[in-house]
C-alpha cells in the first residue's frame, strides 16, 4: 500500500515538473509570438498595422522570408547593393528563384546608386580611411553580380528588372504579394544585424505605406544603369535649360476610361506636351499644347491636378547641352469625339487607349511610364 501511494505521488511529483519544465521551454522559445499576439488581442491599433513578427536579424527571418518568396507572384527587393539576396549560389534567394516558375514571377530589384549623394559624402566620412573610389568599385562589383544573375533569366514576368535610385537609404525591405520584412539603415551595422519586422498585407496599413514607398522610389526616383552612368544631374554643366507643359488626357466612354497618346512620326508615343512661352502660365501652356497637337477643343479640357515634373536631359554633342523640365497635369475631356482628333505636322496619329493598351505602348521618352503610373493611381 505504502509502495501504491509513493508511486502516486511520485508520478503527480513528476507530471508536474513535466509540466513546469515544458511550459519554461515554450516560453523561452516562443516568447515573442506569445507576446505579440497578446498585444494584437488588447491593441486594436497595433492589429490594424499587421505586425505578425519581430526577428532579431534577416538571419533569424530568412526562413518566414523564404517561404513567403516561394509563393509570391510579386517580389520587390529594396536593398543598398543586393548580393545579400541575388547574384550568387550563397544568395538569400537565388536558388529559390532559379527553381520557380519564372514567367509567373515579377521580380523589381531596386539598389542605391553609386552616385548618390550620401554615398559620396557620408558613408566615407563615417568610415574614414576608406576611400571613395574603393567603395563605389565596390557598389559596382555588387551591383553587376546582380544584373549578371537577372540576365540569366529571361523569362521573368514582363516589367521585371533593376533599376537605381539616388534617394538616401532608409530602409531594406523584401515586399511579396502578403507580407512585408523591412529593417533600417540606422544602425551602425547598415542593417546587418537590425531588428527585422514582418507585417501582413495586402491591405493592413504598414503594408500599403511601404508598398507606395517602393512604387515612388521605382516610378518617379528609379532609373537604368545607363542613365546613371550618363546621369546629366551629376556632373554635366547644362548650357541651357528649357520649360515644357502638358497633360495626361482622359476620357469616360461607355463606362471605360481611356487615355489620349499621340503617335511620332518615327513611330514611337508620347504625351500631348510642349513649350511654354515667356510669361506663360504652365496651365495655360499644357492646354494649349494639347489643342494644338490633338485638335481637342480647349473648352473640352478641364485640368483637375498637376502630377508633378520631369527631368529630360537632351545632349547634343559638345555644343549644347540642354536640360528640359516637362512639367504634367491630370486633364479630363468632357464629351471626347474622334473627329476632334487632328495632329500637328510633327505626329503622326491620336487616338483614344484604354489604361492596359497605354500601358504596352513604346514611349518615345523614359519618364512618361512614370507619369502615366502617377495619373492611373487616380484613374483605377
Amino acid at each position: 500500500m505504502e509502495l501504491i501511494d509513493f508511486l502516486k505521488e511520485f508520478g503527480l511529483e513528476l507530471a508536474a515538473t513535466l509540466t513546469v519544465a515544458t511550459l519554461a521551454f515554450v516560453v523561452a522559445r516562443f516568447r515573442r509570438t506569445i507576446v505579440i499576439k497578446i498585444a494584437r488581442l488588447l491593441l486594436p491599433e497595433l492589429r490594424n498595422s499587421g505586425l505578425i513578427m519581430t526577428y532579431s536579424s534577416m538571419k533569424d527571418a530568412m526562413k518566414s522570408i523564404k517561404s513567403s518568396v516561394e509563393k509570391t507572384h510579386d517580389l520587390k527587393i529594396l536593398s543598398n547593393k543586393g548580393t545579400d539576396w541575388l547574384g550568387d549560389d550563397n544568395a538569400a534567394l537565388s536558388k529559390l528563384i532559379g527553381e520557380r516558375s519564372l514567367s509567373r514571377l515579377k521580380l523589381r530589384v531596386l539598389l542605391l546608386s553609386k552616385i548618390a549623394p550620401w554615398l559620396n559624402a557620408g558613408w566615407v566620412r563615417e568610415r574614414g580611411k576608406i576611400s571613395l573610389s574603393y567603395v563605389q568599385g565596390e557598389f559596382e562589383t555588387a551591383h553587376k553580380l546582380v544584373e549578371s544573375y537577372l540576365q540569366r533569366y529571361p523569362n521573368l514576368a514582363h516589367k521585371s528588372g533593376i533599376r537605381y535610385h539616388r534617394d538616401d537609404p532608409v530602409w531594406r525591405m523584401v515586399m511579396t504579394d502578403d507580407r512585408l520584412f523591412f529593417s533600417s539603415y540606422a544602425n551602425p551595422d547598415q542593417a546587418r544585424d537590425a531588428v527585422v519586422f514582418e507585417f501582413g498585407g495586402p491591405n493592413n496599413e504598414v503594408y500599403q505605406a511601404f508598398k507606395r514607398h517602393f512604387n515612388f522610389l521605382w516610378h518617379r526616383r528609379g532609373v537604368s544603369k545607363d542613365v546613371i552612368e550618363d546621369s546629366a544631374a551629376h556632373d554635366v554643366k547644362f548650357d541651357e535649360v528649357e520649360f515644357s507643359a502638358g497633360g495626361v488626357v482622359y476620357c469616360k466612354a461607355a463606362g471605360e476610361t481611356k487615355i489620349l497618346i499621340v503617335e511620332r512620326n518615327d513611330g514611337l508615343f508620347t504625351l500631348p506636351k510642349g513649350h511654354v512661352g515667356k510669361q506663360e502660365r504652365l496651365s495655360k501652356a499644357a492646354l494649349r499644347e494639347i489643342h494644338e497637337e490633338t485638335g481637342l477643343p480647349l473648352e473640352s479640357l478641364k485640368i483637375e491636378k498637376p502630377i508633378g515634373w520631369y527631368p529630360n536631359p537632351i545632349l547634343v554633342g559638345d555644343k549644347a547641352r540642354i536640360l528640359k523640365i516637362v512639367y504634367y497635369f491630370l486633364v479630363r475631356c468632357e464629351n471626347p469625339s474622334s473627329t476632334d482628333l487632328k495632329t500637328d505636322p510633327d505626329h503622326k496619329s491620336a487616338n483614344w487607349y484604354s489604361l492596359s493598351e497605354a500601358g504596352n505602348l513604346k514611349y518615345a521618352y523614359s519618364h512618361v511610364e512614370r507619369v502615366l503610373y502617377e495619373a492611373m493611381s487616380d484613374l483605377n
